[in-house]
């Protein structure tokens, strides 16, 4: 995922928000990435939750 940090700027013909990992090799990844407007971001970890622990008899 690449978001957006262009501030109103654009590419040609490349849309001005957050784009998707395909949708930059469809454009050129090097395009984009000099380009300075996209910011290459990781996928976000889930959440893991923690369980409850149960007391049992002790």
């Amino acid at each position: 995922m690449w978001k957006y940090i262009g501030k109103g700027s654009a590419l040609l013909g490349v849309p001005a928000r957050d784009l998707t990992d395909n949708e930059v090799k469809e454009h050129g990844t090097k395009f984009i990435e000099r380009s300075g407007l996209y910011k290459k971001i990781s996928k976000k970890a889930k959440k893991k939750v923690a369980e409850p622990q149960v007391k049992g008899d002790e």
